[in-house]
């Protein structure tokens, strides 16, 4: 039994570790979006960025809402679908972000997500999955 334990504290610790890891190196679009997104800048929503959830570390969470917010390169859509799936049965949404738009215009970026907490979210930019 105390195997068991130490398997899931040692899982736990590694993906803290990888998360810490992700937040120290972050792609170009993630660091536009967490510049406008951190210290309750946005919408005065707290933001937690590379949080781990369950076996996931997800790029955005605000909490407060149990909105998740994932950029997408299009790199592994099984694996992003099967991950929303698991991330909704929580009770999460989650709103997918084109990387490539949050280069072009984070500003368009953030009123998009900005409406989908609204759910209002215009087409194109961002799709809330949760239905």
């Amino acid at each position: 039994m105390g195997w068991e334990w130490s398997a899931v504290s040692r899982a736990r610790a590694d993906r803290v570790e990888k998360a810490r890891q992700q937040r120290r190196d972050p792609t170009r679009a993630e660091a536009l979006l967490w510049a406008n997104l951190r210290a309750k800048r946005f919408a005065g929503l707290k933001f937690r960025r590379k949080q781990p959830i369950a076996q996931f570390i997800v790029d955005f969470y605000a909490p407060a809402l149990r909105l998740v917010i994932e950029l997408d390169d299009a790199q592994m859509p099984d694996y992003d679908a099967y991950r929303q799936r698991f991330l909704e049965a929580l009770g999460m949404t989650v709103l997918r972000v084109d990387a490539a738009q949050v280069e072009r215009d984070v500003e368009a970026v953030l009123f998009a997500i900005l409406a989908a907490v609204n759910r209002d979210a215009p087409s194109g930019l961002i799709r809330a999955e949760s239905d």
